[in-house]
């Protein structure tokens, strides 16, 4: 479901977090407010507990926030790399990264083992975060944020896109979209789960018809 996707993709830990097909991107700014943090962490624990596999890419700020919270919440949580494997960025993350193994989850990357980190491979690792994943929610952004790729990615792959209600450029002109769905309380966050749910059971509908 991803342009130029790439001719594969290294893993370490449990393959099955990649053939689940209840997979939720949750993204967001390294620099976010302290209400953004404490929503990526919610979002990331309720989702998580709800037997969602959370996927995020191991950045510190929002990222970090949701695959804590998923494995607070005993979920499994999957993280997109923009080096190798065996590379964690950053590398602060590297105990997170080990916790995200250690309780069933998966590292996934498109480099090869040895390869570091640079600047186009952020954009090419947020187009497979959102690429394996039903949605992309975003918890908090400036418009000039990584994060806006990945819903721009989203937009293009046909996801569900979503976002928090909170005061920042990049969500602001998300919730400007109509297929965007504003999270503001725990019933939104229900809906998005019936979107989620309904969209799976869709493509099933197609695939037997």
């Amino acid at each position: 479901q991803i342009d130029d996707k790439p001719v594969m993709l290294f893993y370490k830990g449990n393959y099955n977090c990649i053939e689940k097909t209840e997979k939720i991107n949750i993204i967001g700014s390294r620099n976010a407010s302290v209400d953004g943090l404490k929503m990526a962490y919610k979002l990331g624990y309720d989702f998580g507990k709800d037997k969602y596999c959370v996927v995020s890419g191991l950045a510190i700020g929002c990222d970090e926030q949701a695959h804590k919270g998923c494995l607070d919440g005993n979920g499994i949580t999957l993280a997109v790399l923009p080096s190798g494997i065996d590379k964690i960025y950053p590398y602060r993350n590297n105990y997170l990264a080990e916790n995200i193994i250690e309780n069933n989850g998966c590292l996934i990357s498109e480099y090869p083992i040895g390869k570091n980190v640079s600047k186009n491979q952020f954009i090419e690792r947020d187009s497979i975060q959102s690429g394996i994943s039903k949605c992309v929610l975003l918890c908090e952004s400036s418009l000039n944020s990584g994060s806006m790729h990945t819903i721009d990615f989203a937009k293009s792959q046909g996801k569900i896109i979503s976002c928090v209600d909170i005061s920042a450029d990049g969500n602001e002109k998300i919730k400007k979209d109509d297929r965007c769905v504003v999270i503001d309380n725990e019933k939104d966050i229900e809906e998005l789960k019936d979107k989620i749910n309904n969209l799976k059971r869709d493509k099933k509908d197609k695939i037997n018809n």
